[in-house]
């Protein structure tokens, strides 16, 4: 991995302010008369289907191709026919259903263009059954009732809890079926259930009106009951992906683009979830997104729009560029590939780069950036008077090579690390930020500081990285010695190295994130073998240890939790192997790891990172310029 000097260098080097993390959405609307006289063809998405059972269904999108090869969302405007209306039906909507099981050919139509989809349907007249983990808790959450704001609440509602979106269906379960007698349920007259009539409003409910009688979500609740309110069997098959169709778009502000999410399980079966997933935009002045998926472009910019089904999400991009003409000669002036891909960004969304800063600007930005200081009256002087062509360059190597450099960086990290009196004696604290100091001066590789930090043991005077996991009181139970309990050490690794927030997974599921409440405690029994040692009587360990004794248990459901990274991935460890070495070599093998300590030299020099906020880099929260951030994390 290369040295960290050579990233922050090359940031300081750039002869144009950032602009390429500006934030765009554009969605499609009607297609203006000149628009469709341009159209060549239209695009279904999906090509073909395959429906399984009598419930399945499956939404159609249909684009509009133009000859310069952009495309426009006319779905609300095709008309959809089906070639075999007894095996497969088609609503005016788009969406097909199973009649019985066999092959039809679904049409789609606009302005004399058509396009083709193959269906497929099987086990179309299997009796239904309505599954509580597969169906009844996506309801549950889909309607807001297991959100944080009702039900989901720490406490509940009105009496009534659920767990946050979902992520227990055992609790939702027995909330439902157990709590107050089970007076919630009829299984006598399922109509009048309780758990029925509050969401229709039949009997008051401060939640307000959830559905309507014999929409879909009304069907699958009544249908559930009806079979007797099953419960969770333990076999349902775990959901292996979600996608978010039809992919990343480039539109014009006043578009509208309708969205299709479906989710695939580990048993094959695939299913349109549309209706049933929860949608969001990280930017709503861009682009906002409605419940059924209709997304619709406010302004030029670029921004994500995420879906979330049970414990997966999904994520796309629509972008728009600014209605106005900037020169191709603007983009060409570069100092390095930083400029390239930077004015490469500028371009698709018509924004102009910013000239070359000023000698004056780029001496100020270039201390307080480095150094954390001002130049003096000497060194401006000195500066401003020289006329090489490559004194700019000079003064970053210069810059980069005084101990302010180490010193502003260890303080930095030294935040992230809490060496802050409330958590650590300062001498302990002062300790480490100095031998943080020495490793940034001494231009160290970023794996190997962090290599160093995360598998520390023996004498913490003779190896200070070590003091990483010294606390001021003792956090572990039966701990005599004060050692920063797993679980805290578990958020910061992740937080510090990866840029992944893991905090929220410690109650239940991540909201926003594939992360769930087990992911939090496999990840936390990593780091629960460290242990102090010594003779010292001040609870400050004297050594470091990582002993045997790593057993984690998931406080919701008792089971044990074996130690494993954020992505399940087996390190097969041994009985008495000291767990942190092959979990660190994970962490620096990661894209986030890379990708984490780019997005804090960036932010560092510019103000913001390519990710916002700087230490939450997840799939949800793609980069501003992803193609920058690739290229920054090679360079590392």
């Amino acid at each position: 991995m290369r040295r960290l000097p050579a990233i922050i260098a090359g940031l300081m080097a750039i002869i144009f302010p950032l602009m390429a993390h500006a934030s765009t959405h554009v969605l499609h609307g009607a297609v203006p008369s000149s628009v469709a006289s341009r159209i060549v063809g239209l695009e279904t998405c999906p090509t073909t289907i395959s429906l399984t059972g009598p419930l399945a269904t499956q939404r159609l999108l249909v684009a509009a191709v133009s000859a310069d090869g952009t495309r426009q969302d006319i779905t609300d405007a095709a008309a959809f026919v089906s070639s075999k209306p007894g095996i497969a039906v088609v609503s005016r909507a788009g969406e097909v259903r199973p009649v019985q099981d066999g092959q039809a050919v679904i049409t789609a139509r606009w302005r004399g263009k058509t396009a083709t989809v193959r269906v497929k349907t099987t086990q179309a007249r299997q009796p239904v059954s309505i599954s509580f983990v597969d169906d009844v808790v996506p309801v549950l959450s889909r309607m807001g009732c297991s959100q944080g704001t009702c039900h989901g609440a720490a406490s509940g509602k009105g009496g009534f809890r659920l767990s946050l979106r979902g992520y227990a269906p055992e609790i939702d379960f027995a909330s439902i079926t157990r709590q107050l007698g089970g007076r919630r349920l009829s299984r006598e007259v399922p109509e009048q259930s309780l758990f029925l009539r509050k969401p229709l409003m039949q009997t008051p409910h401060r939640g307000g009106k959830r559905f309507e009688v014999a929409s879909r979500e009304y069907n699958i609740l009544l249908g559930w009951i009806q079979e007797g309110a099953p419960g969770p069997t333990g076999k349902e098959a775990p959901l292996a992906k979600l996608e978010l169709l039809p992919g990343d778009r480039q539109m014009h502000p006043g578009d509208r683009q309708r969205l299709l999410a479906r989710a695939t399980f580990t048993d094959g079966r695939v299913e349109d979830v549309t209706g049933r997933a929860i949608y969001n935009t990280n930017d709503v002045a861009i682009a906002t997104v409605d419940e059924t998926g209709l997304i619709a472009l406010q302004r030029a910019g670029e921004t994500a729009i995420t879906a979330k089904y049970m414990d997966k999400v999904a994520v796309l991009r629509v972008a728009a560029p600014l209605d106005q003409k900037v020169s191709d000669a603007a983009y060409k002036a570069r100092n390095n590939y930083v400029d390239d891909l930077v004015n490469a960004k500028l371009k698709q969304l018509h924004i102009e780069p910013s000239g070359l800063c000023s000698d004056q600007e780029f001496l100020r930005r270039a201390y307080v950036d480095a150094l954390g200081t001002l130049p003096s009256a000497e060194e401006t002087v000195t500066f401003l008077n020289d006329t090489s062509p490559t004194k700019r360059d000079k003064l970053i190597d210069a810059l980069l090579k005084r101990p302010e450099y180490g010193q502003v960086w260890a303080l930095k990290f030294g935040d992230l690390f809490v060496l802050r009196r409330e958590y650590m004696h300062r001498k302990y604290a002062m300790l480490m930020q100095d031998w943080l100091t020495q490793q940034f001066n001494a231009n160290r590789p970023w794996d190997q500081i962090v290599t160093d930090i995360l598998t520390a043991k023996g004498d913490l005077d003779a190896n200070r990285a070590g003091l990483f996991f010294v606390s001021r009181s003792p956090q572990k139970s039966n701990e005599a010695f004060w050692v920063r309990a797993p679980e805290a050490t578990g958020e910061i690794v992740s937080q510090v190295f990866l840029g992944t927030r893991i905090q929220c997974t410690k109650c239940h599921n991540h909201p926003t994130e594939h992360y769930t409440q087990d992911d939090y405690y496999h990840f936390t029994a990593l780091w629960q073998q460290v242990t102090g040692k010594g003779d010292s009587d001040d609870g400050v360990p004297e050594q470091l240890a990582a002993t045997a004794s790593g057993d984690v248990r998931q406080p919701r459901t008792g089971e044990k939790m074996s130690p494993r990274p954020l992505d399940h991935t087996d390190l097969a460890f041994g009985k008495d192997e000291d767990r942190r070495i092959k979990a660190t070599a994970w962490i620096v093998k990661q894209d986030e790891f890379a990708k984490n300590i780019v997005n804090r030299y960036w932010a560092r020099c510019f103000g913001t990172g390519i990710v916002e906020p700087v230490d939450d880099i997840r799939s949800t929260n793609p980069a501003k310029n992803e193609t920058l951030m690739r290229a920054l994390c090679e360079d590392l």
